[in-house]
């Protein structure tokens, strides 16, 4: 049974995310041969488990304030969209698990080139980011609520 191409964006992940990504890459594989994955930093883990996937790495340093942490998110997202840009034309169906609810300019990306998307909601990002008090928690709330609605 095939599916045609899969392509699985994450955001660069944590150690924390490898195993949930791999059980999902094993749940991928017996459904298509054909898979490209973008991930990164812990993601990167995967690669020696799923040899026969195409695996795009990018990795993202958080920064030490404020500015430097939301130039760096703007940055990673950007390579992220970029990359699904260049390889978008081989894929039939794009998954975004494990924060994906953060992916606005890549979910937007796969809807404006009329692609099937699935949003996998392991977590609630909104919560976690209001209670860490993090300095991007107002751009990645408004980022989840509009992909909500795509």
């Amino acid at each position: 049974m095939s599916m045609g191409k899969i392509g699985i964006v994450t955001f660069p992940l944590w150690e924390s995310n490898v195993t949930p990504l791999c059980n999902l890459l094993g749940i991928i594989n017996h459904l298509t041969d054909q898979a490209l994955i973008i991930t990164g930093n812990a993601g990167c883990n995967a690669v020696q488990k799923f040899k026969n996937f195409h695996f795009e790495l990018i990795y993202h340093t958080s920064g030490s304030n404020a500015f430097t942490k939301t130039y760096n998110y703007a940055k990673t997202q950007l390579n992220i969209v970029l990359r699904m840009m260049r390889l978008s034309n081989d894929i039939d169906l794009w998954i975004f698990p494990i924060g994906g609810e953060v992916l606005l300019p890549c979910m937007a990306l796969a809807k404006i080139l009329r692609r099937p998307t699935i949003m996998s909601l392991t977590s609630s990002t909104e919560f976690m980011m209001k209670h860490q008090q993090h300095p991007l928690a107002s751009i990645v709330i408004f980022f989840a609520k509009i992909n909500y609605h795509l």
